[in-house]
Formats: C-alpha cells, sequence, structure tokens
C-alpha cells in the first residue's frame, strides 16, 4: 500500500508543477490541433510529389494519426492513474475468506 500511495504523491506532485505545465504547452505547440494541421498540410504537400498517392497517402496519414494518438495518450498517463490510485484507495476493503485482516472477537 505504502507504494500506491507513493505513486499517487509522485504523479500528484508531477500534474502540479510548474515544470508539468511547461511541458504540456510545448507538447500542446508541437503536437496540437495547430501543429497537427501544419503537419497534414506537410504531407499532402509530399503526396503531392509522389507518383503513387494511393500507397504513400495511406502511409502518410496513418503515420500523423498514429503519433498524434501516441502523444495524446503520453500526455493523459499521469491524470489517468492518479484516478485510478485514488479509485483504489476509496475502495472499501474487500474481506474474504483468507483475509488477513484480524476478525471480530465478539460473540
Amino acid at each position: 500500500m505504502a507504494d500506491l500511495e507513493h505513486e499517487h504523491d509522485a504523479l500528484a506532485a508531477l500534474v502540479t508543477s510548474d515544470g508539468w505545465r511547461l511541458f504540456t504547452e510545448y507538447v500542446r505547440e508541437a503536437w496540437g490541433p495547430a501543429a497537427y494541421r501544419q503537419r497534414c498540410r506537410s504531407e499532402i504537400a509530399k503526396l503531392r510529389r509522389t507518383a503513387d498517392l494511393d500507397d504513400v497517402s495511406a502511409l502518410s496519414v496513418a503515420e500523423v494519426e498514429a503519433a498524434t494518438q501516441a502523444i495524446e495518450q503520453i500526455m493523459t498517463w499521469p491524470g489517468e492513474r492518479l484516478k485510478k490510485l485514488d479509485a483504489k484507495k476509496d475502495a472499501p476493503a474487500k474481506r474474504g475468506l483468507f483475509s488477513t485482516r484480524p476478525r471480530s472477537t465478539h460473540v
């Protein structure tokens, strides 16, 4: 449990830090909607210079989309992980047959 608390505290400190804010601003500038449009325009310009447009266009668009999705996943991971850790912390402890918690001694 201490490891989960440490992970939670570390991620909470990360996503509230000035460094994280600066990093996310950089990523938005490099991979946000405006940058995505520019990458698409660049890929389209490459396609116009290519003889076999069908094969290259499908590959180029897929590469831009895959890169964008990967960046989005990276950026959302700390927040998503914090949600999972909070849910674990807030979930009532399950008591099963083999529970290590002491049983009540009241008769």
